[in-house]
């Protein structure tokens, strides 16, 4: 995903203009990926940094906005994604790994364990 970050002058704050200036922001960044042969992103991360943001949309996701909330930054901070229109999940990109003599990209196995979320959140035994 895209991280976004905008940010209005003190004097132009509180007039409602965030979501729209953010929907036109993932408006035209959605419309640049289209045009590419392998999108670069599926769509926009925000963390809302506004106290006054954060304490006005509560919802998992905001049917106002299109954006979901997916947990908290490492300052405490909500962090909400929306995905592009029709955005699909692409393989996932190789781990860097070190070499004596040089970084090389190797892929990396993708496995199931006792500790991965599906086994947690469903009980799904051993």
């Amino acid at each position: 995903t895209y991280y976004y970050r905008q940010f209005f002058d003190a004097a132009h704050r509180g007039q409602r203009q965030a979501i729209p200036f953010a929907n036109q922001a993932k408006a035209i960044l959605q419309a640049y990926n289209a045009g590419l042969e392998r999108p670069e992103s599926l769509g926009m991360l925000i963390e809302v940094e506004s106290r006054q943001l954060a304490d006005r949309y509560t919802l998992a996701h905001e049917p106002e906005s299109g954006y979901g909330f997916i947990g908290y930054s490492p300052r405490g901070l909500v962090l909400r994604v929306s995905w592009f229109d029709g955005a699909t999940l692409q393989p996932p990109a190789p781990a860097l790994t070190k070499n004596r003599k040089h970084q090389t990209h190797q892929p990396q196995a993708r496995t199931a364990n006792a500790h991965t979320p599906a086994r947690i959140q469903t009980g799904i035994p051993q």
